[in-house]
């Protein structure tokens, strides 16, 4: 009897499990189809600017401008914006990206982190690795306004020199059931980098950019930024809910072989106790006449 009421609550307790898990699944696939939906509309936006940024790399490679210049690999100072979750229970998503982050953060002499996301934050201070006290962002529910912010921040410190390069740490879904994190460089603009480079223009003609072009570039860069920012957060956004999906789907499936295995030794030793009290019965029976 002991065993069986042990049994029915371990029972109970796994189908209340499998309805969390369950439950979990199906808020993940829905935050991952709206945080898509809301980048699809922005997106044309942020092509042209890119497209834009592209053409004067092309055309004015003589500009002497802040933005502009080639990484100093292994060379002062370094701020990792780097892009987790604000949860866990997203299989090895967060585990993944703070592990790039500090195998990125060796090549350099000084690093600033600046995390979006509660998770990373929380492992780096575990780690011995202190994140900028000042930038304090979540990482759920991505918003433009929020990118924007993220923008201006970073770009002060570029500014002032206090940055000397800037590198963005984020994930993305390299197919609808997998992801992978990765290393974007974000300032200074590259002018050899292939994706600058190898980017279609719109044509080969000089081009004449009003007022100048440091005055166009220093109203494009910080656009450009908000949006890498801003479509990184929402594909970080995504591959957190497909690791999560996946991890609950997972979580889902053992659940079910638990619930199976404990429901057939449940109803194995109700059928042995039933069986011995139609026994005992019986004999009981026999025994009075």
């Amino acid at each position: 009897m002991a065993e069986i009421a042990a049994l029915r609550e371990r029972i109970l307790s796994v189908k209340q499990t499998l309805k969390i898990t369950s439950a979990m699944y199906l808020i993940s696939q829905a935050k991952s189809r709206r945080a898509r939906t809301q980048l699809e509309k922005v997106q044309p936006f942020f092509e042209v600017i890119k497209d834009t940024i592209a053409d004067v790399l092309r055309h004015s490679t003589m500009v002497k401008h802040p933005y502009f210049g080639a990484p100093k690999l292994s060379h002062g100072e370094a701020g990792l914006v780097v892009i987790s979750g604000d949860k866990g229970l997203a299989g090895s998503y967060n585990r993944e990206v703070i592990d790039l982050t500090r195998r990125t953060a060796e090549a350099y002499d000084n690093v600033t982190l600046f995390c979006v996301g509660e998770m990373g934050r929380r492992m780096f201070i575990q780690r011995g690795m202190q994140p900028e006290p000042n930038f304090l962002y979540s990482a759920g529910e991505p918003t433009l306004s929020r990118a924007w912010e993220m923008s201006r921040q970073l770009l002060e410190l570029f500014k002032k020199n206090k940055l000397r390069e800037i590198l963005l740490v984020y994930t993305r879904m390299t197919s609808p059931l997998s992801t992978s994190p990765l290393v974007l460089p974000l300032l200074p603009l590259d002018p050899n980098n292939p994706r600058w480079r190898d980017r279609s223009v719109r044509s080969d003609n000089v081009m004449i950019y009003e007022p100048s072009v440091d005055a166009v570039i220093s109203r494009l860069v910080p656009s450009y930024l908000a949006g890498v920012l801003y479509a990184a957060m929402t594909e970080s956004y995504c591959s957190e809910n497909c690791d999560r999906r996946s991890a609950m789907q997972t979580a889902t499936d053992n659940g079910n072989d638990m619930l199976n295995r404990l429901s057939k030794r449940y109803n194995r030793l109700r059928q042995e106790m039933i069986t011995q009290q139609i026994t005992e019965v019986t004999g009981g029976f026999e025994a009075t006449n």
